[in-house]
């Protein structure tokens, strides 16, 4: 019983720790950008040596996407917030929870913009692989929520194309709403380069709308309650 004891405790401790080192990580993002971030800086301001977060994190793009693994289960919340709220699950609200999510959480957005050139490319074997079981798992959570509460029923996959355009598509705005300085100031230097600001907000509405009353998402539009 007592060896039982102690290696609950144990795992516990290690638990505890492992949520320190993210926590650390995410005040950095929100200080520094995902850029910025070392595992020197992080072990700094945990208080731990180096070497003991890589027993956590083989690497620092480990560490990063575990960061955005914790924002994805919160805009997943909001996700099935709207879900168990809503009349029709698919429209302009719809797109008004997503937006909201993405603008309410920078660090989110701008995980997801790394998250392909930089996190997937980097990240060890076993971190890809709970990675891909943990978007799985937040993707039939929300299926599942469907199934109970609207008819006709809605196939995995058209959900997870549908959810893969919208990410697509709300990232690659935001990364344009953020421009650089000199690309601020060049903007600045002739009225028609007014052309190229990005609203986010109206933007993404617009071609939100314009994916969903596609034929190829028609069925989203269908989406009835049950009953």
């Amino acid at each position: 019983m007592v060896a039982k004891f102690q290696r609950a405790r144990t795992s516990e401790t290690k638990e505890s720790r492992r949520l320190v080192i993210v926590e650390a990580a995410k005040a950095i993002i929100d200080k520094d950008g995902f850029t910025a971030l070392t595992m020197d800086q992080v072990a700094k301001r945990c208080k731990l040596a180096k070497g003991t977060l890589y027993i956590y994190f083989s690497s620092r793009e480990d560490l990063l996407l575990a960061v955005l693994m914790e924002d994805f289960s919160e805009w997943f919340l909001g996700m099935h917030e709207h879900l168990g709220t809503c009349h029709r699950p698919f429209d302009e609200s719809f797109l008004i929870a997503w937006l909201s999510g993405v603008e309410r959480e920078p660090r989110l957005a701008m995980g997801m913009s790394y998250l392909h050139l930089m996190l997937e490319p980097n990240v060890s074997e076993d971190f890809a692989l709970g990675w891909k079981s943990f978007l799985l798992a937040k993707l039939k959570d929300l299926h599942y929520e469907l199934l109970l509460r609207f008819e006709p029923s809605i196939t995995l996959e058209l959900l997870t194309e549908f959810f893969t355009l919208l990410t697509s598509l709300s990232v690659g705005l935001w990364m344009q709403t953020f421009t650089p300085p000199q690309i601020k100031k060049a903007l600045q230097k002739n009225p028609e380069f007014k052309l190229f600001e990005v609203n986010l907000p109206d933007l993404f509405m617009k071609a939100g709308s314009a994916i969903l009353d596609s034929p190829s998402f028609v069925d989203l539009q269908k989406l009835g309650p049950k009953g």
